[in-house]
């Protein structure tokens, strides 16, 4: 009888070890999948930062051509008045010039 207790002992191991060895598995496979799914978090995030890098870029060169537009409006308003003053110059240039031939 001793034999069959020693079979059914040595057979309760087996079982043990198979299950301990099934649950280290299945550990080992949730942990991967936790770094797995880490990772592709930090990819996400990495793409989202290049995103907003991008769209800030993006922003800015509109700012800037804003920019550049106003300046280069205020610039033809500034050239307009120029030459307005100097019409008008010339115009009281040429009637002081006629008043003094009267």
């Amino acid at each position: 009888m001793q034999s069959s207790g020693k079979g059914k002992a040595a057979s309760a191991a087996r079982k043990a070890e198979k299950s301990i060895k099934h649950a280290i598995e299945k550990l080992e496979k949730k942990q991967d999948e936790k770094e797995s799914a880490k990772e592709t978090v930090a990819a996400i995030e990495k793409v989202k930062d290049e995103e907003k890098k991008v769209t800030d870029k993006n922003e800015a060169k509109e700012e800037a051509d804003k920019v550049v537009k106003a300046a280069k409006k205020a610039g033809s308003k500034a050239k307009k008045a120029v030459d307005n003053k100097s019409k008008d110059d010339a115009l009281k240039e040429a009637v002081k010039d006629t008043e003094k031939k009267s």
